[in-house]
């Protein structure tokens, strides 16, 4: 590993970790805001957020990999490929520049409620050739962190911060799984482009209708949305909160790292994207 290599991703780390950060702050101010909605927060809530941005301070402590995936991830083995309403875009929604109100401003309408969603629609969303042996998702101890994250229906003003800091607590726990990982083999710039790459709504919705969580927000969507990307974010971002980065850390070695494997390889055979 150079030391140039190694400065570039240092900075690349830097740069999400400000918008990491900044996620957090943002994040603990609409929870505050919330009060004034009445919108009733349990106080581990807020002092969750809290204990996390005290913790922020061990963020660049090393992370040891484990050792490599067992088993290979394949693009064609994810679920099929979402219809046209899903957004693909590699980087936009994971822009380091992009705002809180930018955020805000792209949220979807007001959401159905459980009774409503069930009138819609009876069917459920049938996936082909949908995985069986990627890791069970993680438990989420708490009571009142398990409740929100599957509470697009029940809890949607909550559940809308948790999905935007999920956003920062993906791209930035995959980059600091990646630097032991992978810094001996790729380029920086090569790695922070598969990171992109990976987080996208295609990629984060395959992983969410897989792992069954469109099901358990209590939904009824008959086709693939940008909401089950946004519904990934969201338990991650409870779940961060609630278990911490190193334990969220290594669920997402597990889960995504076969993947990203991949991912990478292409981009050094000069495949720039994973759009197909």
């Amino acid at each position: 590993m150079s030391e140039i290599n190694s400065e570039m991703y240092l900075k690349i780390r830097e740069r999400a970790f400000r918008n990491f950060e900044k996620a957090f702050k943002d994040s603990l101010k609409k929870f505050n805001n919330l009060k004034n909605d009445h919108v009733d927060i349990p106080i581990n809530h807020l002092q969750s957020f809290e204990k996390a941005i005290d913790g922020l301070a061990d963020h660049f402590c090393e992370y040891q990999s484990s050792s490599e995936a067992s088993h290979a991830a394949s693009v064609e083995a994810l679920p099929a490929s979402p219809n046209p309403d899903v957004e693909v875009g590699s980087s936009s929604r994971h822009s380091e520049t992009s705002s809180i109100n930018q955020t805000q401003s792209k949220k979807r309408k007001n959401p159905p409620q459980p009774n409503e969603a069930r009138k819609k629609s009876k069917k459920r969303l049938v996936i082909k050739n949908k995985r069986e042996d990627l890791p069970a998702l993680p438990i989420i101890s708490k009571q009142s962190f398990s409740r929100i994250a599957v509470g697009y229906c029940s809890n949607n003003k909550i559940w809308e911060i948790l999905e935007y800091l999920g956003d920062r607590v993906l791209t930035s726990c995959l980059l600091k799984i990646s630097g032991p990982r992978y810094l001996k083999k790729y380029e920086a710039k090569d790695i922070f482009k598969g990171v992109q790459n990976i987080v996208t709504n295609k990629i984060l919705a395959a992983y969410s209708i897989t792992l069954g969580l469109d099901q358990m927000n209590d939904t009824k969507l008959t086709t693939v949305k940008k909401y089950h990307a946004d519904a990934f974010e969201a338990y991650f971002g409870a779940y961060y909160l609630a278990s911490g980065e190193l334990a969220t850390c290594k669920y997402l070695e597990s889960l995504m790292t076969p993947l990203l494997d991949i991912i990478l390889e292409g981009i050094n055979a000069g495949q720039n994207n994973l759009e197909d």
